[in-house]
């Protein structure tokens, strides 16, 4: 499997079985891949796999984990699905009414204004 970061591959890996998808109706859409280096490899924000049709972004820096064993270095990535950039924009919903004519402006966050 290709890590890949601004179109180009970062790296290509041999994922280990414990490595694992979910997808949730109206939940979690995630990649969790397991693996190991020889090398250490500096992860960054926004580096991305491809999976069944399916683009996964590395979205938070602390959910990389990296030790050290005698084979090289074992990585546990998580990976969010696209749908989670929508909580990276901020905007609320707001509707207001004067008469018959009706305003709607945005502003805050999405994941209040859909829950």
């Amino acid at each position: 499997m290709y890590i890949y970061r601004n179109e180009d591959v970062l790296i290509d890996i041999w994922v280990n079985d414990s490595s694992y998808v979910i997808e949730e109706i109206m939940g979690e859409h995630t990649v969790t891949l397991n693996f190991r280096v020889i090398d250490p490899v500096e992860f960054e924000v926004n580096d991305y796999v491809e999976f069944e049709e399916n683009v996964y972004f590395i979205r938070h820096k602390e959910r990389i984990r990296k030790d050290q064993t005698s084979l090289g270095w074992e990585y546990s990535i998580k990976f969010y699905a696209e749908q989670y950039a929508l909580q990276n924009v901020a905007f609320f919903c707001r509707i207001s009414r004067t008469g018959r004519k009706i305003t709607i402006t945005l502003s805050g966050q999405p994941k209040r204004c859909w829950n």
